[in-house]
């Protein structure tokens, strides 16, 4: 909605659906940068992108990586895959193949 401040998109009890803001991420997702050890599932990306716009917004600036992984991740039903890497390469497993 045009008529929606900032806050009203972006404030903590807002969700990522409200956010006009978001309108960039239905098209361009992989313009967005999500650090490579985090997978996030396909239809949680514009959510994603939701929190840590309205971390910038709420702190003005961006989150940190550990925040990221502790805090956001977990909201968007996503994984830290640094140590599934590990173990995967040692079950002979494709990453891509497990998380598609």
């Amino acid at each position: 909605d045009d008529d929606m401040s900032i806050d009203e998109q972006l404030g903590d009890n807002c969700l990522s659906a409200d956010c006009d803001f978001l309108s960039f991420a239905d098209e361009d997702e992989d313009e967005f940068p999500i650090p490579d050890y985090i997978f996030i599932p396909p239809q949680n990306i514009s959510t994603f992108i939701f929190y840590i716009i309205q971390y910038c917004y709420e702190y003005g600036l961006s989150p940190s990586p550990q925040y990221i992984v502790q805090h956001i991740v977990p909201r968007v039903n996503g994984i830290d895959i640094r140590g599934y890497e590990v173990m995967m390469w040692m079950m002979g497993v494709s990453i891509g193949w497990v998380f598609m």
